[in-house]
């Protein structure tokens, strides 16, 4: 079983989690995949059996400034400021159609929740040194 698949206990009624993250021990910032300053690992644990997941890479002040900085150059220099409120409405009608087809895997039963039939997110993490 790979760290990014995960299945239920004998008898459980959960679903099966199914799913590649392609750089667990590293973060998403400016538009990029890159190792975090600091060493570190954040657990993704199951709240119903408190078993972890997966571990994933835990980002510090260093990815938050970097983050912050991106998106301040993004705002700064991007077309957005420029933007018209009608040009801006068009760009989240485009993002919101494109999210749509994502919206059916990211809340399907066992990728939303381990739990059936429950409306809300169930997992929890807990940062490791």
């Amino acid at each position: 079983m790979s760290p990014t698949e995960v299945t239920p206990a004998a008898g459980s009624d959960a679903h099966v989690i199914d799913f590649e993250l392609p750089h667990p021990d590293e973060v998403f910032v400016a538009g990029e995949w890159r190792k975090p300053a600091e060493p570190g690992v954040i657990d993704v644990v199951d709240p119903t059996t408190e078993e972890v997941l997966i571990q994933v890479a835990r980002p510090g002040a260093a990815e938050a400034d970097a983050a912050v900085a991106a998106a301040r150059a993004a705002f700064d220099h991007g077309p957005w400021p420029r933007m018209t409120p009608e040009e801006r409405v068009e760009v989240v009608g485009r993002f919101t159609k494109a999210m749509e087809g994502t919206w059916a895997i990211s809340i399907r039963p066992g990728l939303w929740s381990l739990a059936p039939r429950s409306p809300t997110p169930r997992s929890s993490t807990t940062a490791r040194p």
